[in-house]
């Protein structure tokens, strides 16, 4: 019986041992980061596509391809009175076109709460855009830290899809060259 309390013990000493030195590794920091930067990216773009509808609503003529600058907008868009050297510091030389569609949209009157959600939402798109930024140097100087070989050649999409699917980067050197490739084929292999 003591020999078996013995080698149980043994046992879950090993077994913390390795589970500490798996959850610590550098790897998962980085899986982590790339997750986050995921999640962050889906989670903007939803609110994104929120935004363009409400705010839409009140400016439907109100388009720009450039993400950024439609949020920038809509914090500073007032229909009534479109302050032109503001928006010229956003949009440049659209700024006069943008302030004339503003005077003449068919869109609906927003009272002031109305505004101040609409505008509450596009600034917290800002600092969700703000913080994936960060993530995404954080995730880059740890690539960087782990493995510059890999961080330099590989895209940063794929080296990401590559560490998350893998498991790690320790897991990922294991793996035969065929294995490497079909983790970067991803979906469209199949």
């Amino acid at each position: 019986m003591p020999f078996e309390k013995k080698s149980r013990e043994e046992f879950f000493r090993k077994a913390k041992k390795k589970v500490r030195q798996a959850i610590s590794s550098r790897d998962n920091l980085l899986i982590q980061s790339v997750g986050a930067v995921d999640e962050l990216n889906k989670a903007s773009n939803l609110l994104f596509e929120r935004l363009t509808e409400w705010y839409g609503m009140h400016f439907p003529e109100f388009k720009t391809p450039d993400n950024a600058k439609y949020v920038e907008g809509v914090l500073v868009i007032d229909r009534e009175k479109p302050d032109v050297a503001e928006l010229e510091k956003i949009f440049g030389q659209q700024a006069g076109s943008i302030a004339g569609r503003a005077r003449a949209s068919v869109g609906s009157k927003f009272s002031d709460e109305d505004f101040a959600k609409v505008r509450a939402l596009a600034s917290q798109i800002k600092q969700l855009w703000k913080l994936r930024d960060e993530i995404e140097a954080y995730e880059a100087k740890t690539a960087n830290e782990i493995c510059r070989t890999f961080h330099i050649l590989q895209a940063r999409s794929l080296r990401q899809s590559l560490w998350r699917q893998a498991g790690g980067l320790q897991r990922l050197a294991t793996f035969p060259a065929s294995t490497v490739q079909v983790l970067g084929a991803g979906k469209s292999a199949f």
